[in-house]
C-alpha cells in the first residue's frame, strides 16, 4: 500500500470523526436553531477546509516524488545510452 494513499484515509477518517464529534456535542449543548447553526457551518466549513489542505499538500508531495523518480529514471536510461 502507497504511503501517501494511506495518510490520505487516515486523514479522511480522522477529520469526518472530529466532524461528527463537534455535532454531537454542538447538539448536545442545546440552544434553539438559530444557536446551533453557525456553531455546524464553522466546524463544518474547517474540518473539511483542514482537510483539504492535508489532501492536497500530500497529493503535492506525492506528485514532486514521482516527478524526482521519473527523472532519475530518465537520468539513468541517458547513462547506459552513452
Amino acid at each position: 500500500m502507497n504511503i501517501y494513499n494511506f495518510i490520505k484515509k487516515v486523514s479522511a477518517i480522522g477529520a469526518v470523526t472530529v466532524w461528527l464529534i463537534l455535532l454531537y456535542k454542538i447538539f448536545k449543548s442545546g440552544g434553539g436553531f438559530h444557536n446551533q447553526l453557525p456553531k455546524c457551518l464553522f466546524a463544518t466549513m474547517g474540518i473539511f477546509t483542514i482537510l483539504t489542505l492535508i489532501y492536497k499538500s500530500v497529493e503535492y508531495l506525492e506528485a514532486q516524488k514521482l516527478s524526482k523518480s521519473k527523472i532519475d529514471t530518465d537520468s539513468q536510461r541517458e547513462d547506459k545510452s552513452e
